[in-house]
């Protein structure tokens, strides 16, 4: 029963903040990036986003939240790092199936900027990570 409670509060918390992340991590890119008008993309996101964030995050969530479940059903210590370490189980996972874009590997011969994707790639492991790390504050009083 533990379980099933922190999964749903994964379910239901965790793609809401990583929406959030999501959106504030690529507002932030664009006005690193020196487009600072790329800043109103984030609560056109946050917008829009709402309706698709659990059918995108869903299956994450519950591979954090799962993690996380086992993870403390295993350790007496029940710190934050248990929700972070099911993010970063989750971001692996969706980075497996291609879910996340990666960059290639890089070429000694054709040396390729890949700026872009390494930022965006770390703001997809800031949405897995934080995400589950919420989502655990909030489900730890359940284990």
């Amino acid at each position: 029963m533990r379980s099933a409670k922190i999964l749903l509060v994964f379910a239901l918390v965790g793609p809401l903040v990583g929406l959030i992340v999501f959106a504030l991590g690529i507002g932030s890119m664009a006005s690193i990036n020196g487009k600072p008008e790329g800043m109103w993309v984030s609560p056109l996101l946050i917008l829009y986003g709402l309706f698709f964030a659990h059918f995108v995050g869903l299956p994450w969530a519950l591979i954090a939240g799962l993690c996380a479940s086992i993870l403390a059903a295993c350790t007496p210590r029940r710190g934050i790092w248990i929700g972070a370490a099911g993010g970063a189980l989750s971001f692996a996972t969706a980075a497996m199936f291609k879910a996340v874009p990666l960059p290639p590997p890089v070429s000694p011969e054709a040396p390729i900027d890949n700026t872009f994707t390494w930022t965006i790639a770390a703001v997809y492991l800031l949405v897995h990570v934080i995400s589950a790390a919420v989502s655990w504050l909030i489900a730890r009083r359940f284990a």
